[in-house]
């Protein structure tokens, strides 16, 4: 209720641009989820210019028509929501706005790419033959399969979190986060692919060719 009075107070001026610092960040839950609805309708009834601060990544994402991921209070990253999730334009930013899969890749030629020392096709073509990349792979895009894949690795962790399952799934010595449907038992042999445009290649920071 609070909240509500404060913006009510703020828009009786008819302001331009509107700053919220964090506004919603003392609520609980439920609350907070009701008040990003009102929020969004004000905003959009209104047709005013909203500048909404908030470290919370889930909010950042279901608030904003633009994002702005600040960084030792520079601009890292400016882009629509679906951009910034997608295509981040580096390891800080891929980690910060969501879970994240890294592996260090090797790009061999255009159109492929080797990761964990197996070459695979990727959609990309812009980096150059031997360079060293960061390869970000997000959890819901990869698969699991008990029979075939890029990779074989045994289920480590399961956690349940309500509409999915959390996986930890260790493949030799990297460990891969799996967001799944189905539940497998602790131990169990699996093998996880993904699809080509899964794979999201960068340059790494302060990489040698």
């Amino acid at each position: 209720m609070k909240q509500r009075v404060a913006l009510a107070r703020s828009l009786v001026i008819e302001p331009e641009i509107v700053l919220l610092d964090e506004p919603l960040s003392a609520l609980d839950t439920k609350i907070r989820q009701k008040m990003q609805v009102f929020l969004k309708k004000i905003q959009q009834k209104l047709g005013l210019t909203f500048i909404f601060v908030t470290h919370d990544q889930d909010e950042a994402l279901q608030l904003s028509d633009k994002i702005a991921i600040i960084r030792n209070g520079k601009i890292a990253q400016y882009d629509e929501p679906k951009q910034i999730y997608d295509y981040p334009v580096n390891k800080w930013v891929a980690n910060f706005i969501g879970d994240s899969n890294f592996f260090q890749a090797k790009y061999i030629k255009k159109n492929q790419v080797e990761i964990l020392g197996l070459k695979l096709y990727t959609i990309h073509d812009e980096f150059i033959p031997g360079q060293k990349l960061d390869c970000l792979i997000r959890p819901e895009d990869i698969d699991i399969d008990l029979n075939s894949g890029y990779f074989k690795g045994k289920v480590i962790q399961n956690i349940y979190k309500g509409s999915y399952y959390s996986l930890d799934i260790k493949v030799e010595n990297t460990i891969i986060n799996v967001e799944t449907n189905d539940f497998y038992d602790l131990e169990t042999q699996v093998f996880i692919k993904w699809d080509d445009d899964a794979i999201h290649l960068m340059e790494m920071e302060n990489a040698e060719i």
